[in-house]
């Protein structure tokens, strides 16, 4: 099941990154990119602001869709990155 919100609705995205069940507030590198189904191209924003690890961005999308998320994560010689799909309806 996926998430849904509508066509310029703000979203909150989060990210919670921890290593070995601790919050990580140093992380190198948080991003986020976001792709839409058919598009080519992707938009990544690089996320600075955290509270006990938790990165987050609040987005709203101008077209219908369905989204990938892909968070990339560099911290501590360790990158991961967790993808989901979210949809944007009308």
């Amino acid at each position: 099941e996926r998430s849904t919100a509508k066509v310029n609705e703000s979203i909150i995205f989060e990210a919670k990154v921890t290593q070995g069940g601790e919050p990580v507030e140093d992380a190198k590198e948080v991003e986020f990119e976001f792709g839409r189904e058919g598009d080519e191209d992707t938009e990544i924003i690089q996320v600075e602001d955290q509270e006990n690890g938790i990165y987050r961005l609040e987005k709203a999308f101008s077209e219908a869709g369905i989204y990938t998320i892909t968070t990339h994560v560099t911290a501590r010689d360790m990158h991961s990155m967790p993808s989901e799909e979210f949809e944007i309806t009308p």
